[in-house]
């Protein structure tokens, strides 16, 4: 665990936090896995259980927004348009889960990730 968190970027500061909070916890650091990544990242993937009982209920009622929180943010002085695009562009590369679409197979819900890519603000 070690050897893989520490080619990983973290710092050793971090990484000596991290292993003090498992041995907290009576954790052993070697003991624990590191979560890879899929070897196919644009490859349909099951959705978990809570995705699931979501895709049920859409199921019941399409487009319910129940389940959909909005917000606004109103941005006062001037707006450098290009920088708040690479912005949203790099949260959106980071997050697959702001790039994951359903889609249903063979009567299954599955999540499908795009590729990271620019997003276009209007």
């Amino acid at each position: 665990m070690k050897n893989s968190l520490a080619r990983s970027g973290i710092s050793p500061e971090k990484l000596e936090a991290f292993n003090l909070l498992l041995k907290r916890k009576g954790i052993s650091p070697s003991s624990v896995q590191p979560i890879t990544r899929r070897k196919d990242q644009h490859s349909p993937v099951a959705v978990s259980f809570a995705q699931q009982r979501l895709w049920f209920l859409d199921q019941l009622e399409p487009g319910s927004p129940f389940y959909n929180m909005h917000s606004g943010v109103r941005f006062v002085g001037p707006l450098n348009h290009d920088l708040l695009a690479k912005a949203f562009t790099e949260v959106v590369r980071r997050h697959e889960s702001l790039r994951t679409r359903f889609e249903v197979i063979d009567g299954k819900p599955l999540q499908i990730v795009a590729a990271p890519g620019p997003v276009r603000l209007e």
